[in-house]
């Protein structure tokens, strides 16, 4: 019986912990939308479906060039303000 209780316990943390990158991307497009009207989801910066490693949109792909440039841990969507569509 403990045993099952453990396996419970480490499969309920996995799916936690499998969670909480997801909870940022909403907050990611509201960020996103107030820099850059044209943002008006996720497919903004992901090809569709999204995933990590996933093909990126030029925007998104702008990011991740910015990120890198800047030594950054993390994407910051305010800087969707220099970000220039090509056409």
């Amino acid at each position: 019986m403990r045993r099952s209780s453990n396996l419970l316990l480490l499969a309920a943390a996995a799916l936690f912990i499998g969670t909480i990158p997801a909870m940022a991307k909403p907050a990611y497009v509201a960020s996103a939308k107030a820099v850059c009207p044209t943002v008006t989801g996720c497919a903004a910066c992901h090809v569709m479906p999204a995933k990590k490693d996933g093909k990126l949109t030029d925007m998104g792909q702008y990011l991740m060039d910015t990120k890198a440039k800047k030594h950054a841990k993390e994407v910051d969507v305010t800087w969707l303000k220099d970000y220039k569509a090509k056409k």
